[in-house]
């Protein structure tokens, strides 16, 4: 029920205002000016019924004071007079007052007024409520703006970053610009690495991370979220559980930081193991080459051998054989059959050119392999440090999106 003050230096006017109001509004009544002032806060009125002529201060005066101290903000004012010209009316309005009615009071004209006043203070009321709500949806909007604005950015600046731990690092910035604290765990090529936006991470949550690895997607306990993916699991420590609104967003911004967190450790993982390899490839194809020459250059030195030893038998063979005192013919056919194996023996020789000049394409190939694969190598590196220096000039004329 509706408070209504009544102000009246006559008490006969006071009881006959109660009268008129009682039935339909909480009445209380006071005899002058001061007491308005003094007794407000005690009434608290939705309406004060003033009479214009008091002992002390006129009704006016009481008004103005009223506003000054900021007390109508949720209250009407009614002013009652004897006066009703309209210089007095003027001077109500001026002074604050939401209407005016002249003595003697007609009853049905105050219910119908207290009625009007009423009205409009709930539908003022149903508007502010409005108002704030809307206000608040807006704040809402921005906030999720400006924090979806900062994981674009996160995301942006995740592909300038080649290593796990400033990958992690930026995570860490974006959530503490949320106000939020964490830890977090990495696994990459079976290697695992912890991290806490605190510095050094306490070995409790250590373990936890590694506990509630493989409880799903998503582990709520208390104030802490562990969320998991393939390559990285996320301990947020300090939910915002007494704000609702703001908890739903992070639960809604947090699939999106991980994925990009997930993302990049597999193509950071893809690239270690790519180099990895490659230096690999090169080291053996490395060892390969070595080894291919030193067969080659040890094929060449024993043909070359092979082949004066050969010549150098023919020589002694047909030496000695004059020394033998055979007839010709027979001198003849002996170095005949000494000549044609001799000749054989070349000809096998011959094929180790051969196979000499195919060891020599092979080490050929094997070394343009080598050169490529450092090529490889060389344009991993070349472009993560192009993308790093692309980055850190960026870094220095941030332009803040949301």
């Amino acid at each position: 029920m509706e408070k209504v003050l009544v102000v009246d230096d006559d008490p006969m006017i006071r009881m006959a205002h109660e009268r008129m109001l009682s039935d339909n509004f909480e009445v209380s009544s006071v005899d002058s000016g001061r007491q308005v002032l003094e007794t407000f806060e005690q009434h608290k009125p939705d309406v004060i019924l003033l009479d214009v002529n008091l002992p002390d201060l006129s009704g006016f005066e009481v008004c103005q004071r009223l506003h000054e101290k900021g007390l109508l903000k949720h209250t009407a004012v009614i002013f009652v007079s004897g006066h009703t010209d309209l210089e007095t009316r003027i001077t109500a309005f001026n002074s604050g007052g939401d209407d005016f009615i002249g003595k003697p009071l007609d009853p049905v004209e105050l219910l119908s007024k207290m009625e009007v006043l009423n009205s409009r203070k709930r539908k003022v009321s149903k508007i502010s409520q409005d108002l704030k709500e809307a206000q608040e949806a807006v704040m809402t909007v921005l906030s999720t703006s400006s924090e979806l604005g900062r994981v674009m950015q996160f995301v942006e600046h995740s592909f300038s970053l080649h290593s796990i731990e400033k990958l992690i690092n930026s995570a860490f910035e974006l959530l503490n610009s949320f106000g939020l604290k964490s830890a977090c765990m990495t696994e990459v090529n079976m290697e695992k690495s912890f991290f806490s936006s605190g510095g050094v991470i306490k070995p409790i949550e250590q373990e936890l991370l590694e506990l509630l690895r493989t409880k799903g997607r998503f582990y709520d306990f208390n104030a802490r979220t562990q969320t998991n993916y393939s390559h990285v699991s996320l301990l947020i420590k300090n939910m915002p559980l007494g704000e609702p609104e703001k908890y739903g967003r992070i639960k809604d911004l947090i699939p999106a930081i991980m994925g990009c967190l997930n993302s990049r450790l597999t193509q950071i993982e893809a690239q270690k193991t790519l180099i990895k390899q490659s230096k690999d490839l090169v080291y053996s194809f490395d060892v390969i080459q070595a080894t291919m020459r030193t067969l080659t250059s040890s094929l060449g030195g024993n043909q070359q051998k092979a082949t004066d030893r050969l010549h150098k038998m023919v020589y002694e063979l047909q030496v000695f054989i004059q020394k033998l005192g055979l007839e010709e013919d027979q001198e003849d056919r002996v170095i005949r059959y000494v000549d044609e194996a001799v000749e054989g023996s070349l000809k096998l020789l011959d094929a180790g050119d051969t196979i000499f000049s195919s060891f020599e394409q092979i080490l050929s190939s094997l070394q343009e392999t080598i050169e490529n694969q450092n090529k490889v190598v060389a344009r991993i590196t070349e472009e993560q440090e192009a993308s790093t220096n692309q980055q850190d000039v960026a870094d220095g004329d941030d332009i803040e999106l949301f």
